[in-house]
């Protein structure tokens, strides 16, 4: 696990096989959206107990997520984030997609260049 949360790093970055913060925050913030308690976001997270609760302090830090009676709902201000990660994920993708196309550009011709001397 990484040492500090932060959401918005890696976003913009190659796909790796672990989970960005903001695609850890992204699960939990679903799961939470109708309200759910701890263990039923932990699996649906897919997270164990330690790094749970390292999200959920920061979460309930930071105003995204609010402890009600005995489960954890996302607020207000956690569904607000939640649309702007999906907007990034959009235009990540969308990112992707240029970048695959520029590639193919290069790779379907190979400039000739004369080399002087």
């Amino acid at each position: 696990m990484v040492g500090e949360i932060d959401p918005l790093r890696d976003l913009l970055e190659t796909r790796r096989f672990r989970r960005t913060s903001a695609e850890i925050i992204r699960d939990i913030l679903l799961a939470a959206k109708n309200g759910a308690k701890k263990t039923h976001i932990m699996f649906r997270s897919n997270l164990n107990p330690a790094v749970m609760q390292k999200y959920i302090r920061f979460l309930m830090e930071e105003g995204l997520i609010a402890l009600q009676d005995s489960d954890y709902v996302t607020t207000q201000k956690g569904t607000k984030f939640l649309e702007c990660l999906n907007r990034l994920a959009d235009l990540k993708q969308k990112i992707d997609e240029v970048q695959t196309e520029m590639g193919e550009l290069f790779r379907k011709q190979k400039p000739h260049i004369k080399q002087e001397g």
